[in-house]
């Protein structure tokens, strides 16, 4: 650090080690760091991170809240998402039975296992 303190070009711009060492420096002025920390994603989440260690108890608890709520609205998006994938494969099937395709076909478009395939046709 102390050798880079004293570099007197420090290409935050191009340079995604000085802008992590900027971040790091607690000699770089604030308005530096906010400006790195608006260039480079990964150092905005560790800023945000850092910050979020420095609250207190209540606000540490009020984030993991909204983090876990946020974790299960996109686990649940995901899951209707792969439930309406499926039955979309199990409509494709059920059209092709019934135009006569052989069950090996249709599992082979849909990517069904067999057995299921045979009960749509039973």
């Amino acid at each position: 650090m102390v050798k880079w303190r004293k570099q007197e070009e420090k290409d935050i711009a191009n340079n995604s080690l000085h802008r992590w060492l900027t971040w790091f420096d607690e000699e770089s002025p604030l308005e530096l760091v906010k400006e790195v920390v608006g260039m480079d994603s990964t150092i905005k989440a560790a800023d945000e991170r850092q910050a979020y260690i420095a609250q207190n108890e209540e606000a540490r608890r009020t984030y993991w809240s909204r983090r876990k709520a946020e974790h299960d609205r996109i686990s649940g998006i995901n899951g209707a998402k792969r439930e309406g994938q499926e039955m979309e494969k199990i409509n494709i099937a059920r059209n092709a039975l019934a135009e006569g395709l052989p069950n090996e076909v249709v599992q082979k478009i849909t990517g069904l296992d067999l057995e299921v395939i045979k009960q749509l046709a039973g």
